[in-house]
């Protein structure tokens, strides 16, 4: 299909806008969602910084409430009796399930239910032994079979530790401290153990099952959970993009303070990203707006710049049947005004010529051609076609004059005639020749 003027221009135009507004779409989204995507990043950190921060005071006050129990004088007496009646009031203030007494050698006897046991093997039990106050890791009671806590905090007299006071705390308090921590609609929380077992999260069966990060890696791949958080590495604090269940997540790690347990809260990319998806879509529509208007402004200007060609079109057609009764005005200042002007000087200048053409065939000799340069061959042809004609016409008035007067040997210069009469025949030709091309 044959494209005049306008149409090839506003098509290079259309594909120009295209290419410029594909190329400032890409980058600007590219752009956008790499800062959107780093100030979110930026944003997850500093929230799960604080929310360890958090998690780690609600620890340490339950710890600091549990040791003012232990340094009661009725508590310190390590008399079972004057402790059991002592402590059974805390149990349900406190919100403990059940408080133990444990003696130096590990044997804990239970405040409500009066169990014993021998819990020398605990790591909790030796560090407070040791003086430290903590927390256990979270444990699945094979009683209740749901989560559990221990608090432990040593029991000092006269400055020696006579034995250890444990509350047993409901471990689905950490699950409700994490389930409030969760950014955006579907953001969430949770907190991985040492050896990345989950402690807490929104789905409570992940507690239950004592579920292990590390050990999905062969389940989840190379872009799950575990793979991105073994090269990051637990404990340690970071952002972590990775995937399940098919969709693209991003977490924030934080290591609780005062604890090996780590905090992660995390979001769906996409929630994220969901800003940059609307922005896309108006800058697309934007691109469809602008391409469509430049579209039209090209085609207009298109046809602009080739209606006055079409016409000067036409005109060289008309002159070149030899028609120079045309005309070329020009309509605008610019390169296309300068060409209509200099097609316009082009015609005055053959119709000139045309009329010379049309006086000498009419034997007016007595006309003056200007000769324009030395390259004007029509001027200078129908000069010397003006020159030769007034040569023969000198010619024969000599030989009338001469036949008149009973001259009849008087002879003209044949030569000469013949040669005129060449050269009225070559001036032709190349008058006919400079006037069609």
């Amino acid at each position: 299909m044959k494209l005049n003027l306008s149409k090839k221009i506003a098509f290079l135009i259309g594909i120009l806008i295209i290419a410029v507004s594909l190329i400032l779409g890409v980058v600007s989204v590219k752009l956008s969602s790499d800062a959107l995507l780093k100030e979110a990043e930026n944003s997850m950190q500093e929230y799960a910084q604080s929310s360890s921060t958090i998690i780690n005071q609600q620890l340490s006050n339950n710890l600091a409430i549990l040791n003012e129990v232990a340094m009661r004088a009725r508590t310190i007496t390590m008399d079972w009796a004057t402790q059991r009646e002592s402590l059974t009031a805390d149990i349900e203030r406190l919100g403990y399930l059940d408080m133990a007494v444990v003696k130096p050698d590990g044997t804990a006897q239970y405040v409500a239910s009066g169990e014993t046991a021998d819990l020398a093997d605990r790591e909790y039990i030796k560090k407070a032994l040791s003086g430290e106050s903590n927390v256990s890791d979270v444990l699945i009671s094979k009683v209740t079979g749901e989560p559990v806590v221990m608090e432990a905090v040593p029991i000092q007299s006269n400055g020696q530790i006579v034995g250890v006071l444990i509350g047993r705390r409901d471990g689905n308090f950490l699950s409700g401290i994490t389930n409030e921590l969760g950014l955006g609609e579907r953001g969430y929380s949770f907190i991985m153990g040492p050896d990345s077992t989950i402690y807490s999260h929104p789905n409570k069966q992940e507690v239950l099952d004592q579920a292990n990060v590390f050990a999905k890696i062969e389940e989840d791949g190379p872009e799950g959970l575990g793979a991105k958080l073994q090269e990051l590495g637990l404990g340690t604090s970071g952002i972590v993009a990775y995937v399940k269940d098919e969709e693209p997540r991003i977490i924030a790690l934080e290591p609780i303070p005062g604890t090996d347990w780590t905090l992660g809260v995390g979001t769906y990319k996409s929630d994220i990203m969901a800003g940059i998806t609307a922005l896309r879509n108006i800058i697309i529509f934007i691109a469809f707006a602008v391409v469509a208007i430049g579209i039209v402004v090209a085609f207009i200007m298109g046809r602009y710049i080739s209606k006055p060609i079409r016409n000067l079109s036409v005109v060289a057609d008309r002159l070149a049947i030899g028609d120079v009764d045309v005309e070329v005005n020009a309509t605008s200042k610019d390169e296309i005004g300068d060409l209509m002007n200099s097609f316009g000087k082009m015609i005055d200048s053959v119709k000139k010529q045309a009329e010379a053409s049309q006086r000498i065939a009419k034997g007016d000799l007595e006309l003056s051609i200007e000769v324009r340069s030395e390259k004007d061959v029509l001027g200078i042809s129908m000069s010397s076609v003006i020159d030769t004609l007034k040569r023969l016409v000198a010619e024969a008035e000599e030989l009338t004059a001469a036949a008149v007067a009973g001259r009849l040997d008087t002879r003209g210069d044949a030569g000469q005639f013949a040669g005129g009469y060449k050269e009225i025949i070559t001036g032709f030709n190349e008058t006919l020749d400079a006037v069609i091309n």
